[in-house]
This record gives structure tokens, sequence and C-alpha cells, in this order.
């Protein structure tokens, strides 16, 4: 069976979760899952928890069948590539708010994978809206938002916290503006 990213997804972090080592799901991946592919990435990043043993991981990773090239993992069974960005996990300067096991359903079964929030994902995103003018950050901000609930008011308070009041107006006008790309 060839593996999509949400499959991906579900057989690394199942497989890491059984052998004790926990990590979060975040980037442009958790766009992917929350827009249904409206956003494709190309990779999966998994933040590990402070003080979690890279080499351990590493030979986790050759358990479950990856291979390591520099700082990627590849599976034979995926086009997607899987990377494991140094913790802590944060979103601009500060913790994410929620982050938790999502259940979804998916070629492997019902399996979860710990990730950020829907509101926590566009807050990820938004970040390289606020910092590096990426527009491409902002779309992807959009189709979370348009795909899921989040919570605006906790949006605007995290984005009055980072100085970027003004390119959270932006982001809420395109919000209302922007119809959702397909899916």
């Amino acid at each position: 069976m060839k593996m999509g990213l949400l499959e991906l997804a579900q057989y690394t972090y199942g497989g890491l979760k059984r052998k004790g080592i926990r990590v979060t799901l975040s980037g442009g991946a958790c766009v992917s899952i929350y827009s249904d592919n409206a956003y494709l990435s190309g990779d999966l990043d998994f933040i590990r928890e402070l003080g979690g043993d890279f080499e351990k991981i590493s030979r986790v990773m050759a358990e479950l069948g990856f291979r390591r090239e520099g700082r990627h993992f590849i599976h034979p069974a995926s086009e997607f590539y899987v990377e494991f960005p140094a913790p802590p996990l944060m979103v601009g300067d500060e913790r994410p708010k929620t982050v938790r096991e999502y259940v979804f359903t998916s070629e492997l079964g019902k399996q979860a994978v710990r990730m950020l929030s829907p509101t926590d994902c566009v807050k990820d995103r938004l970040c390289g809206f606020f910092h590096w003018k990426d527009k491409q950050s902002l779309d992807q901000a959009v189709q979370v938002a348009k795909a899921k609930e989040v919570d605006r008011k906790e949006i605007k308070r995290w984005a009055k916290q980072e100085g970027m009041e003004e390119k959270c107006r932006e982001f809420l006008a395109a919000l209302r503006t922007r119809k959702p790309r397909g899916r």
C-alpha cells in the first residue's frame, strides 16, 4: 500500500508512540490534513518533546522501515518525508494552547495523530506571514480557518502579543473575502 500524507502521519506517530516517544505534528502537514489537501505539504514535521533523544528516534524510524537522508526520513511506501525540527513546540513566542490526539480514518483504519489544534495551526501559519511576509502562509491560514472551526478571539489575542495586530486584521479581511480553495 502506498501511504499518503495522512497515512504516513498515522503510521509514524503510532510507531513512535508505541516506543514511548512523544511527538507532535506541526507545520504544513497539519494544513494539509485540516484543509482536506487544499494545500499539500511535501513533508511531515514532528516536533519531539524537550529532552527527546534524537538517536532513539532514528533507531525507531529505522525499525519502522525509514531510511535517513540527512535530516529527512524516507519510507519506501510514501512520496512524503518526515522531519524532526528541534524542540520546543512553539507558535510565535508561546507554547500552543491545544495539542491533543485527533483520530482520523484512512486506509490504515481509525488511528490517532497528536497535532496542533486548528486554531494553533492557523497561528503557526500566520508566523510565516507575520515575520517573513509569506503570502502562501497567509493562504494556508485562511484555508484552515475556512475548513475548521477556529477561535478568532484567541488568534487576535495572540497576534496582539506578537505585536502583529495590523497583519492579523489583514488575515481576518482575507478570511471574509476569500473563497475556500478546491477540495
